[in-house]
């Protein structure tokens, strides 16, 4: 099969404006890999450390402009390790501006060594900040954040000396939020484990101080009475996603039910949660757990500029056309591509639209002469771009393979305004499988 090479070009919509020195990564949380196996990694982002346990640690990126994979790498300094890596690695939770959160599970044996289970059940969890230094014009640098003990709502208060039962971050709850040199701010919110779901805990770091917790947040519904009575809030069983808008507030999103809008300036006094439902089109009534995985399949929530959200959903259609998906073999991998933008408005009530953007069928993009060579597949893993929200980026996988070297995907960069095609590039297999990057504006 032909492959495709880097189009160039884009079309001609607007870009917003973005920060002076920023720019759109797409960063490969967990596809981490030893520095010392790779010659492709960059000295110059290269720093050290040392785990809580005393463990030498090096980390290092290769940042590269999207639609490509950002590349995260580490090696343990002069430590021979016998126990299981892929529990063990670091990865990355949450990134913005010149600040990248990276999460670790340390052991707290005196020799790393292999336990009868293939890791060490011992572990302590460490956070890094590491920071490019590109703001301020110095080298990057790391440091370890300070352990979150305070407890999680179902463990009943708990022990807050509890050395080995840290707080673990997740990239769906947890976010960070740079604003000007000087202040970062770095957030995970813990939804209400019972109904009714109307209060949310938001743990909260500025650096340079100790954890807090803001309990019983209230979660306000942003069209007030009009959402009590629907199912909405009742589907809420977790987010999928953090993401900052600008440099003032914090998205929580869910695929199939909204996001939870913070605006972090008001966190010191009396912060509220802005509970947005989706698009009341996009909404899907089903209590299937098995529809959540499509879900993070087929939609994705970015900024649009500093006070906007772009949402967007890739349906089945049948080959007629209608919604759902087709029994034919014609219409088997038919789709749609929808996209959404809500403006932000802080505003008192708060009374915020979506606006349906654009809608491309699959066969505007398969007819494209610079489709030509890629197959004529379902779209899946959407992203946003972050220097312009028209461009939406979707992983292509080719599971047609009877070996597994001959297994072939694809990260394609399309303008839902145009309706073109800008790029198509070969994608690391851990992207393809659902290891899906972290979408971010970097200075580096």
């Amino acid at each position: 099969m032909e492959t495709l090479t880097q189009q160039t070009g884009r079309s001609g919509s607007p870009a917003p404006s973005s920060t002076a020195g920023q720019r759109w990564v797409m960063l490969d949380c967990l596809s981490n890999r030893r520095a010392e196996s790779s010659a492709t990694v960059d000295g110059n982002t290269m720093v050290a450390c040392r785990t809580s346990t005393g463990w030498p640690i090096n980390v290092s990126f290769v940042f590269t402009a999207a639609p490509a994979s950002s590349l995260f790498y580490y090696d343990w300094a002069g430590v021979a390790l016998v126990v299981d890596e892929r529990f063990h690695r670091p990865v990355v939770i949450a990134a913005h501006g010149d600040s990248i959160v990276l999460q670790m599970m340390v052991p707290q044996c005196s020799t790393m060594k292999r336990s009868a289970i293939g890791y060490s059940s011992d572990v302590t969890i460490d956070h890094f900040l590491y920071e490019t230094g590109a703001a301020t014009g110095r080298p990057p640098s790391i440091s370890m954040l300070p352990a979150c003990d305070l407890p999680m709502p179902f463990e009943g208060g708990g022990d807050p000396s509890r050395g080995n039962h840290r707080r673990g971050m997740r990239i769906n709850d947890t976010g960070v939020l740079r604003h000007g040199e000087d202040e970062l701010l770095i957030a995970q919110l813990e939804l209400a484990c019972d109904e009714p779901s109307d209060t949310a805990d938001l743990y909260v770091l500025r650096v340079g101080h100790e954890w807090e917790l803001k309990q019983a947040v209230p979660i306000v519904d942003v069209n007030g009475e009009g959402n009590k009575g629907d199912k909405t809030s009742s589907r809420w069983r977790g987010t999928d996603a953090v993401f900052p808008i600008g440099d003032r507030f914090l998205c929580w999103v869910n695929y199939n039910s909204g996001f939870l809008l913070c605006d972090m300036a008001t966190v010191e006094g009396g912060p509220k949660l802005w509970r947005v439902p989706l698009p009341a089109e996009a909404i899907i009534e089903t209590d299937d757990d098995d529809d959540w995985p499509r879900m993070q399949q087929s939609r994705s929530m970015g900024a649009a500029g500093h006070r906007a959200v772009r949402f967007v959903s890739i349906d089945p259609r049948c080959c007629c056309g209608a919604p759902g998906m087709s029994t034919c073999a014609q219409g088997r991998f038919a789709f749609t591509v929808t996209t959404w933008t809500l403006a932000i408005s802080t505003d008192q009530p708060v009374a915020m639209t979506w606006v349906k953007d654009n809608v491309l069928d699959c066969y505007d993009l398969w007819v494209l002469p610079s489709y030509k060579g890629l197959p004529r597949l379902y779209l899946q893993y959407p992203t946003v771009s972050l220097d312009n929200p028209d461009i939406i980026c979707f992983v292509i996988k080719d599971d047609n393979f009877d070996r597994y070297e001959d297994w072939k995907a694809w990260v394609v960069e399309v303008d839902m305004r145009s309706k073109s095609l800008l790029s198509a590039i070969h994608c690391s297999i851990n992207r393809s499988m659902g290891s899906c990057p972290l979408s971010a504006k970097l200075q580096w």
